[in-house]
């Protein structure tokens, strides 16, 4: 009942600037179109699978608008970092419904950002790398009192360091931070915060690799 076939064509153009000032620094300035594509099962619905009512189809594809700033920096292999603030815009956000295992399109979104990478490597035998975001995702066109996105993580941090003191032997440590966020639009349930540390060494011999995690 629910079968048939959308066609649907978009166009993304993008722009950026980059401006040097110095040997090693970027500036940099980019914005442009986008799209994100909606649930295939919500194109083509015509009834709701629970209750048999009438359903409303979705656009196979929905809108996005984005800009970003930032700086990029490097000395050499050694050291990298780059910095941005960013600003995306979604026409309708898409979301899971686990109680119908299914998805929700919903109205238009919001989200301003922070991000910041760097990768440093003090010696030859080791790297290390940091990365950190801080998001701010909202409704657009609902009071404050219910704007969250349901699920739209607030804070991602990730570091790593990668150790390697003989040819062909390694020894990675790498821990990924997912910060609380918000479980339902009025913000009353919100989720715990997660981190997860993983450990892995290994080497080769006689031409085996092993690895233990």
């Amino acid at each position: 009942r629910n079968g048939g076939s959308r066609l649907a064509t978009i166009g993304s153009p993008k722009a950026s600037l980059i401006f040097t000032p110095s040997n090693g620094t970027e500036l940099y300035l980019g914005a442009g179109l986008g799209f994100h594509s909606n649930d295939a099962r919500g194109t083509t619905i015509r009834f709701d699978p629970l209750s048999g009512d009438s359903a409303t189809q979705v656009s196979p594809l929905v809108r996005s608008r984005a800009a970003e700033f930032g700086m990029r920096s490097s000395r050499g292999e050694w050291l990298r970092t780059t910095a941005s603030v960013w600003a995306l815009d979604l026409n309708s956000e898409l979301l899971f419904v686990g109680d119908a295992g299914t998805t929700e399109a919903l109205g238009r979104t919001r989200r301003v950002g922070v991000t910041m990478a760097n990768y440093w490597k003090p010696v030859p035998t080791l790297a290390v790398d940091t990365d950190v975001s801080f998001t701010k995702a909202r409704f657009a066109d609902v009071g404050s009192f219910a704007d969250r996105i349901p699920g739209a993580l607030e804070r991602v941090i990730t570091a790593g360091a990668t150790w390697e003191p003989l040819p062909g032997v390694h020894a990675v440590a790498r821990v990924r931070h997912f910060g609380a966020s918000a479980l339902i639009e009025d913000n009353s349930v919100r989720g715990t915060p997660t981190t997860l540390l993983n450990l892995s060494i290994g080497g080769s011999v006689r031409g085996t690799r092993l690895t233990a995690s």
